[in-house]
Order: C-alpha cells, then sequence, then structure tokens
C-alpha cells in the first residue's frame, strides 16, 4: 500500500527571529534536512504544505522530488496545514500517511523506515515513535483517519485524533533523539547546532 508523508511547512516562525524552516545548521536549510531524511526513506510519495514564505521553503528544497499544497489558511495553524495534506490525498489511493515536521532536522532516515516497516508488518491503525519513554514525531496513520485529518483546524495538531483513537496506536521503541527535537526558537537553534557537532564528532 501506498505511503504518502505529508510535510509540514507552513509556520509562520512567531517565536524565532528568523523564518526558521530556512534557518541553516551548518549550511543546510532546516526543512531540507527534514525533508531529505524522509526522501531518502522507503516512503513512496512527499507532500510538502506551504504556505508562509513559500517561495523561500521551495527554493530550500530544490532538487527534491514532492508536490507542493499551498494552504492558504497557513496563519490559522498547523491544524490547516494537515488538514490541507490530508485533502489533497482524499482522492489519491493511499494506504497510510506519515505526518511530518518541517522544523525537526534531527530524525533519521532509519526512524522513518522503522514506522513504515511496522506499519507493513501489521496495519496497525497508528504508530508514534518513543525516546527515553517521550512520544515523538513523525506519527504515520492509516488511510482510514483520513477523515479525521482533513477535519483538523487551528493551533490543533494530530494529538487529539492519537488520543481519540488511543486503543489502536501502537508504540514503537526508537534509538533516535531527533524524534524529539523541533527547532522553534533562536536558543533551539543555538542547541541544534551544538547537537549536531556532537553527531559529527562521535561518527568521526
Amino acid at each position: 500500500m501506498n505511503i504518502t508523508a505529508i510535510i509540514l511547512a507552513a509556520g509562520m516562525s512567531s517565536r524565532m527571529s528568523r523564518h526558521k524552516l530556512t534557518a541553516e545548521i551548518n549550511g543546510i536549510p532546516i526543512i531540507r534536512r527534514a525533508a531529505e531524511a524522509v526522501s531518502q526513506s522507503d516512503i513512496d510519495e512527499i507532500i510538502v504544505v506551504t504556505g508562509y514564505m513559500d517561495s523561500d521553503v521551495c527554493a530550500a528544497l530544490e532538487g527534491l522530488a514532492y508536490s507542493n499544497v499551498f494552504n492558504a489558511r497557513y496563519e490559522s495553524g498547523m491544524g490547516s496545514s494537515i488538514a490541507a495534506g490530508a485533502s489533497f490525498l482524499a482522492n489519491h489511493s493511499v494506504g497510510a500517511v506519515m505526518i511530518c515536521h518541517g522544523d525537526m532536522p534531527f530524525i533519521r532516515t532509519e526512524t522513518i523506515n522503522t514506522l513504515i516497516n511496522t506499519y507493513r508488518r501489521s496495519k496497525a491503525g497508528i504508530i508514534v515513535p518513543y525516546y527515553d519513554d517521550k512520544r515523538g514525531h513523525p506519527v504515520l496513520f492509516d488511510a482510514v483517519y483520513l477523515p479525521d485529518l482533513m477535519e483538523l483546524d487551528g493551533q490543533a495538531g494530530a494529538r487529539g485524533i492519537i488520543e481519540r483513537y488511543k486503543s489502536v496506536v501502537t508504540a514503537v521503541s526508537v534509538s533516535d533523539p531527533g524524534v524529539l527535537i523541533d527547532i522553534d526558537t533562536d536558543e533551539n537553534l543555538a542547541s541544534g547546532q551544538v547537537y549536531y557537532n556532537d553527531i559529527i564528532r562521535k561518527n568521526q
């Protein structure tokens, strides 16, 4: 079954002094780092939902294969972006969707593949990664939950859907702290650069 990633990249970066998705960590925009991890995985299709400074986001993603969905209501919050991506897929043949955050640049491709493989083996309704007993992202939803995703609005993300259908949620433990690390503030960006440097040192 086709598994599609919806990468959320429409936010206004209201807690940061610059546009966070195009801010760079070691010379690479945050949104590109996030999207490359997805594009190198076993995902079948990528949708990027843009809004604020959409031309800059698309420029940062140049050369990557994806379909762009513009959320004209991006100012209302994340829920509207999830709904826009889910609505785009309403008439597609989709087995599952993975909601990915464009401001999470350290999620490993192996983690994305772990969620995909878990779904393909079990056909679990909702699959959530956990690191150090903390729930993270991305989250994979069977296509049966597309109508629920399409109804989201405002600042509400998909957490309410996860809670509503908690009986069908499969928690997957991963060894990837990147599932918890997002870049929302200038301090997060500075910490992210330090984290990246630590990764490079450990791999040398």
